[in-house]
């Protein structure tokens, strides 16, 4: 597996984990209970720094997946796609928790910061982007943009050159 591959199941993991101990903290039950609102809104600020910022990791990640297969570094796998589409996915739910449990506590009088609400919505609409306008990647037609590789012989003979201008 690619570091770039290795990255993105990372990341997939990470929102997959924000998502699951999101469903489990925001879950609508004795909200009669005010007293404990401005303790969770505290994990909720916590867990919305750490969902922004998975999300520009594998939104980069996704992006070098892509340039690495167009550049003929790394194959194509259909593992890989549906990894990564899974990825912006999860996330999706994800960021819809944060942005009703946003909406509970404005409703109930707790601030909750406007620049991450923003850069929430921003980022889902880029999600929705990305999930709708999904493109497999491919290898590049013109060779000059693919990536040089060289064979085991040449990489002994450029290694041979090289000790010899020392």
């Amino acid at each position: 597996m690619s570091a770039t591959m290795q990255r993105g199941s990372a990341v997939r993991r990470e929102a997959e984990h924000i998502y699951q101990t999101s469903r489990s903290l925001f879950e609508v039950g004795d909200q009669e209970s005010r007293a404990i609102l401005p303790e969770e809104q505290g994990v909720f600020h916590v867990q919305l720094a750490a969902l922004l910022g998975v999300f520009a990791v594998g939104r980069n990640t996704c992006a070098e997946w892509k340039n690495s297969i167009f550049r003929g570094e790394e194959e194509f796998s259909e593992a890989g796609e549906k990894m990564m589409q899974e990825f912006f996915s999860i996330w999706q739910s994800a960021a819809s928790l944060f942005k009703e449990r946003a909406q509970f506590y404005g409703r109930h009088g707790l601030p909750i910061d406007p620049l991450a609400l923003a850069e929430l919505q921003a980022q889902m609409n880029e999600t929705d982007n990305i999930l709708r306008d999904w493109t497999r990647p491919g290898l590049s037609q013109a060779l000059a943009l693919r990536s040089r590789q060289l064979s085991p012989a040449g990489e002994t003979k450029l290694r041979e050159l090289l000790s010899e201008k020392r």
